[in-house]
């Protein structure tokens, strides 16, 4: 599983509404899952173009999932302006999990994915999806995760004694 950290009000429209393009300088081979975590920057001419209080959007932590099916230099979408655009789908919100975010796409701690929850307020079933590793909600290699402390062991790690 992997997390990049996006301004707001744009981790919003990705997770909440019709954003479905990440626009990056950098292009990216990676295709799966994402945590997208809304980085303590927040765009406020953004938010007024869309409607949005600045003050009511959540920074600093985890909000969503996402998957990046594609890296693109060309798209129809109104949210493309390049030079790079990551394509998105199954876009959705996740309950706020606080979280120090960092440049680029990278590998989510194993300690912030024990912390991710669904939207029950439970903790979410991990489970291992070839080829993208970690995935939540397959119907593939399912294992659930009722203890954090078991978590490595679902995302093919070794049981710490």
């Amino acid at each position: 599983m992997k997390i990049l950290s996006i301004c707001q009000p744009w981790a919003y429209l990705i997770t909440q509404r019709s954003k479905d393009i990440e626009n990056r300088s950098w292009r990216t081979r990676y295709r799966g899952p994402f945590l997208v975590h809304a980085s303590r920057t927040v765009d406020r001419e953004g938010c007024l173009d869309h409607g949005l209080d600045p003050s009511k959007l959540q920074t600093g932590g985890v909000v969503g999932i996402a998957e990046i099916v594609d890296c693109v230099q060309e798209h129809r979408s109104r949210w493309f302006v390049g030079p790079y655009g990551f394509v998105l789908k199954k876009r959705r919100p996740l309950p706020f999990v606080n979280w120090t975010g960092a440049l680029g796409l990278r590998d989510a701690p194993t300690q912030l994915l024990h912390r991710i929850k669904d939207d029950r307020g439970k903790m979410q079933c991990i489970y291992v999806d070839p080829p993208y590793g970690i995935k939540f909600n397959s119907n593939w290699g399912r294992r659930q995760v009722n203890n954090p402390a078991d978590a490595e062991l679902a995302l093919g790690g070794v049981p710490r004694s």
